[in-house]
């Protein structure tokens, strides 16, 4: 568990410096370098409600975001670059982690043929 500020905005909230040390605490090293650049990335970005990940054709992000607001998708067979299996899909896959309002929701599909 991360613990640094209480804010509505969750980790949005926090210095990149508050987030390196939480992220040091409680990761392998590695994992925080990766943490800390995607949180950078995510600061530019617009906050999101959720994501789905192995989204398939996307339906269930459909569905949130006519309820709830803002949700991205992640799907291999969409882009090559979404497969957060693989080292150089991971981080964007973090990206889209780190533009979650407090609050949000993630949501991993089984990876299938759909």
């Amino acid at each position: 568990k991360l613990e640094g500020p209480r804010t509505a905005s969750g980790v949005r909230g926090w210095s990149l410096d508050t987030l390196k040390a939480a992220l040091l605490a409680a990761l392998p090293t590695c994992w925080c370098s990766l943490c800390t650049e995607a949180a950078a990335t995510a600061l530019t970005l617009s906050l999101l409600v959720g994501v789905e990940a192995f989204s398939g054709q996307g339906l269930l992000a459909r569905a949130f975001a006519n309820l709830v607001g803002p949700f991205a998708t992640s799907e291999v067979n969409d882009d090559p670059a979404e497969n957060l299996l693989v080292v150089d899909g991971l981080p964007k896959f973090v990206v889209l982690l780190f533009r979650f309002r407090a609050g949000g929701h993630v949501h991993l599909g089984t990876p299938c043929k759909s």
